[in-house]
């Protein structure tokens, strides 16, 4: 029997991501059908100023894909309620041993959290990283790297608010994946989008 691997989706779906919506849509339905072996375990929480979960550690075969339905941008930015409910929402149902990979995926600054600060992030992500969880921040019209940095998350990649941008930064989510799953580094998953970044952003 193959490992168990958790794989957490944070995918913002404020106002501001409405115009990458069919990529984000895309790329995520892609990865599904890239790792849909049952060994993989999903959450996906989707968030605004609201945070859902439609999937909860569920088996790959049971994911439901992302649809126009399911993934209509609007409103505000809750990012660190996203965050540290996606990880108080796993951390009693991840079993010992099991891999974790976290993947945040936004466009905006934090502007609507109520229950999770900056600085509670960081303590919730730097105890997961002892775990052995691995987080990834992908971020558009902000510094990733800064921001990934202020909530204890080291690999960070910025990437273009546009559909080519939103589509590179969920193939290097897909890459992250078949990397981890296969027992390798991370390192290089993210050349893709930085590449572009480095050629078409700001």
């Amino acid at each position: 029997m193959k490992e168990k691997m958790n794989i957490a989706f944070v995918i913002d779906k404020s106002g501001s991501m409405y115009s990458m919506a069919p990529e984000v849509i895309k790329g995520f339905n892609r990865v599904l059908e890239e790792h849909k072996e049952p060994e993989m375990l999903y959450t996906v929480c989707v968030f605004n100023d609201h945070i859902a979960f439609p999937e909860v550690r569920t088996p790959a075969p049971g994911v439901e894909p992302l649809t126009e339905k399911s993934y209509h941008p609007d409103c505000c930015t809750a990012l660190n309620d996203a965050m540290g409910k996606t990880i108080k929402t796993m951390e009693g149902l991840v079993e010992k041993g099991e891999k974790v990979l976290f993947f945040v995926l936004t466009d905006g600054m934090e502007n609507a959290s109520t229950d999770y600060t900056t600085k509670d992030i960081k303590k919730l992500v730097e105890e997961k990283n002892k775990d052995g969880w691995e987080f990834i921040f992908m971020g558009a019209n902000i510094d990733a790297a800064e921001e990934a940095a202020k909530r204890g998350v080291a690999r960070s990649a910025d990437f273009v608010a546009d559909d080519r941008g939103a589509d590179l930064a969920m193939c290097a989510m897909s890459e992250a994946v078949d990397l981890i799953s296969n027992k390798k580094e991370l390192d290089g998953f993210d050349a893709e989008v930085k590449k572009d970044y480095k050629k078409r952003g700001k």
